[in-house]
């Protein structure tokens, strides 16, 4: 099931009038606002592009607080697993 909210370290775009102008705001989840940029089409392209750098999400929030999201999905890390090396089956070591 999609997510339907920003987790820790996703990058919102957050679109609000200060002085009469329209601005979009970038900030990391959960932080506080940390860009502020006049054109939404900019706004984005930094978010996807800062989201994709750290491998997490881009969302783009509403009026409604209705999050939107930009990315697929959140870069997930492989698991390290420790592989130890096979031991041939019957061979003695040498010497024995």
């Amino acid at each position: 099931m999609p997510r339907t909210s920003p987790d820790s370290g996703d990058v919102i775009v957050r679109r609000e009038v200060r002085d009469g102008m329209v601005v979009h705001i970038l900030r990391t989840a959960p932080g506080t606002d940390q860009y502020l940029l006049r054109s939404r089409e900019e706004a984005v392209a930094q978010a996807v592009t800062f989201a994709e750098r750290e491998g997490v999400q881009a969302w783009f929030v509403d009026e409604s607080d209705h999050y939107v999201p930009l990315t697929r999905s959140r870069l997930v890390e492989p698991l390290q697993v420790k592989r130890e090396r096979p031991r041939p089956v019957g061979l003695r070591p040498a010497g024995r």
